[in-house]
C-alpha cells in the first residue's frame, strides 16, 4: 500500500503539517512533482485524511480527562454507543475485553461533565455497571502524530 518513501513523507508531515512540498522534496532528494504525486496517492488511498493543527488542550483549560468503563448488554451496545457519541466531550468509544466491554475517553473543562455523562448512562437500559478512572498526570507526554510517525517509519522501513 505504501513504501518507505511514502512513510518518510508522512513522518515529515506529522511532525510539521505546514512543511512545504519543496522542503519535503529537498529533504528526501525527490522532485516536487514526485512528492505531489505521492501526496495525491496517499490522499486517494485514504491514508492521508487531511491536515490539521495540534492543539494543547491543557492551555485551553481542558484539564479533566477520564476513562469511563461501562459493562453493557451486547444487545443494547449500539444504542449506548450512539448516546455517548452525541456528547462533544467524548473523544473516543472503544469495545474492550475484561470486566467492562465498553470504554469512553472523556475530555472536559470540569469534572461535573463526567458526572453528567455517567448519570445519563446509568439511566440507560442495558448498562449493567460503570466505573470512572480520572487520568491525573501524563507521565509520557507524546503527541499522537509523533507516535504515529515513529510507528510508520518502523513498519514501512523509511529511514529518518
Amino acid at each position: 500500500m505504501i513504501d518507505g518513501t511514502d512513510a518518510r513523507i508522512l513522518s515529515l508531515l506529522m511532525r510539521n503539517g505546514k512543511i512545504p512540498v519543496r522542503k519535503i522534496a529537498e529533504i528526501l532528494g525527490l522532485g516536487e512533482s514526485t512528492v505531489h504525486v505521492r501526496l495525491r496517492k496517499l490522499e486517494e488511498l485514504g491514508v492521508l485524511k487531511g491536515y490539521s493543527a495540534v492543539i494543547d488542550t491543557e492551555k485551553l483549560g481542558l484539564r479533566v480527562k477520564a476513562l469511563l468503563q461501562v459493562d453493557v448488554d451486547p444487545i443494547r451496545r449500539d444504542d449506548i454507543v450512539r448516546e455517548l457519541a452525541k456528547n462533544p466531550h467524548v473523544m473516543g468509544i472503544y469495545s474492550s475485553t475484561g470486566e467492562f466491554n465498553l470504554m469512553a475517553l472523556i475530555i472536559s473543562y470540569d469534572p461535573s461533565t463526567v458526572l453528567e455523562i455517567l448519570e445519563t448512562l446509568t439511566k440507560m437500559e442495558g448498562v449493567r455497571k460503570t466505573n470512572v478512572m480520572y487520568l491525573l498526570r501524563n507521565l509520557l507526554p507524546r503527541e499522537v502524530n509523533e507516535v504515529l510517525s515513529d510507528l510508520i517509519l518502523l513498519r514501512y522501513g523509511g529511514h529518518g
